[in-house]
């Protein structure tokens, strides 16, 4: 028999099989060695990926069967009819456009923005700005529009009040119009689409801001020119714009709803120290305000950040780093490395992350009894969870800053909305007996259903009497200590609420 060419009669290694070298069989082994490895490994991270995903599912499941929705579509509000809808205003829709006003001398303005670029370079087009405390807010913007270009000119001599209503008479014509369309579109759905993840657009924010600033300038013009039931109509105009917020359950639409919301209250608080308001008047601005519920809608915020966070993750996954990712300051190598994490590790941080939100997150806030337990809030600091990677697209310390400083404002705002309304049921009284109570109690039930109480404390609000023409509403603020009606510069700082006190008009 004819011998092979590896081995001899007996089996042994031929001479050309045993001349190989000592590094050949090194590497010979080494790369089985590496293939057994990764096939074994490769055995693994299918094994838990499966085991992951299992989890995940059964966790969601448990949570869904509870009344919980995880899915981000369920942020969208139901859909409207395009004559019903407030967005599909042609005057709102362009917004979507990102378009800008051309005026007649060609320079540019944003829709309702009630500052604009001057032709001269003399102005800044976003106006005066709330910082600067020099004169009233109407002294401010009437020295702004005195001789601006781009806008109406009052008279010589005229008021400050008169040369801003001149000036935002440009206007006149759009704001009826969004007056009688919110007659006709009560409800409102903007085109938001919530499947790009941190990629989606909010154009409409600064077309509200924007409005609202315009609106609260008129507002206090028509107050100090005694056209009191104009004020009240586009007072009411601006607290609609703000409701149409409320449809995205977004932390960044409630921020931004609350700067409106300040607006609006600079605006009632004008009017009430100028004495504008009648009774009915009064009435109506408590009523709505009553409607207010900040802490609800912030539990909203919580469950719709949950959501857009599990989507990103789930995008991220699928290998949409760009749509998870938005605008954020990841790397492109950053992009990679995100590709290449095993899949079990998502699912696994989903568990994670949802966890922590169902459990440590959602549980500050109390909807039954409007409070925000602030010490869970600060102690979250302590039991924020370190998860495998940052798979679900959001550093998890940026997000606890977010929720931290959202509920910081959510409670000032429902401690502000609830102030305003006490102010407005004091102001009541007043017209009604001739002078304020000796104390809050006194408002019940005929001006107010109740004293509301502190949604931080749990006591009621506080209320100090300087003069007959001057008081203070508040609540004890962050620090939890009264502070005599006395505000910080921050926000953690001194109490919350409004001090009142007899304006001239200007």
């Amino acid at each position: 028999m004819k011998e092979t060419e590896t081995t001899g009669k007996t089996g042994s290694p031929s001479p050309k099989a045993a001349s190989r070298p000592l590094w050949y069989k090194l590497a010979l082994g080494l790369t089985a060695g590496v293939v057994v490895f990764l096939v074994g490994w490769y055995a693994y991270l299918q094994l838990q990926a499966w085991s992951s995903l299992r989890h995940w599912n059964e966790y969601k499941a448990r949570l869904e069967a509870g009344g919980e929705k995880l899915d981000v579509q369920a942020l969208a509000p139901p859909p409207l009819p395009d004559d019903k809808n407030f967005a599909n205003h042609p005057l709102i829709a362009k917004w979507f456009a990102s378009e800008t006003t051309a005026l007649t001398n060609g320079t540019q303005r944003w829709f309702f923005a009630p500052g604009a670029e001057d032709p001269d370079r003399r102005r800044a087009a976003s106006g005066p700005g709330r910082g600067d405390t020099r004169g009233s807010l109407l002294e401010r913007w009437a020295a702004y529009y005195s001789g601006h270009k781009a806008f109406p000119q009052a008279p010589a001599g005229s008021s400050p009040a008169q040369v801003v209503r001149t000036a935002l008479s440009i206007y006149d014509a759009d704001i009826a119009a969004l007056r009688e369309a919110m007659k006709q579109r009560p409800s409102c759905r903007y085109p938001l689409n919530y499947e790009m993840g941190g990629a989606v657009n909010y154009p409409h924010l600064v077309g509200c801001r924007s409005l609202c600033a315009t609106l609260e300038l008129r507002v206090m013009s028509f107050l100090h020119l005694g056209q009191v039931e104009d004020a009240l109509a586009e007072l009411q105009l601006g607290y609609f714009i703000s409701d149409t917020l409320k449809s995205d359950p977004l932390l960044m639409s409630l921020l931004v709803r609350m700067a409106v919301d300040q607006m609006m209250c600079d605006a009632v608080v004008e009017g009430i120290q100028l004495r504008s308001w009648n009774d009915a008047h009064l009435a109506s601005i408590a009523q709505y305000l009553a409607q207010r519920q900040y802490m609800t809608e912030f539990a909203s915020v919580l469950r719709g950040e949950r959501n857009v966070a599990v989507h990103q993750t789930e995008l991220l996954r699928q290998g949409q780093v760009h749509a998870a990712a938005g605008d954020t300051d990841l790397t492109t190598a950053g992009r990679r490395t995100m590709k290449l994490l095993p899949q079990g590790l998502y699912y696994r941080n989903l568990v994670g992350l949802v966890n922590w939100y169902q459990e440590e997150v959602l549980p500050t806030v109390n909807v039954s009894s409007r409070r925000l337990d602030k010490q869970r809030l600060q102690s979250l600091k302590e039991t924020l969870p370190v998860f495998e990677d940052n798979a679900y697209g959001v550093d998890a310390q940026q997000s606890l800053t977010a929720i931290y400083n959202g509920a910081l404002k959510a409670a000032h705002w429902q401690t502000l909305g609830d102030a305003l309304m006490t102010a407005c049921a004091l102001e009541r009284f007043r017209l009604a007996q001739g002078g304020l109570p000796q104390k809050l109690e006194e408002l019940t039930p005929k001006f107010l259903p109740a004293v509301p109480v502190d949604c931080l404390t749990g006591k009621p609000l506080s209320w100090r009497k300087e003069s007959e023409d001057s008081y203070r509403v508040y609540g004890w603020g962050w620090n939890g200590k009264d502070d005599n009606g006395r505000t910080g510069r921050q926000l953690e700082d001194g109490d919350w609420g409004l001090a009142i006190k007899l304006l001239q008009k200007n």
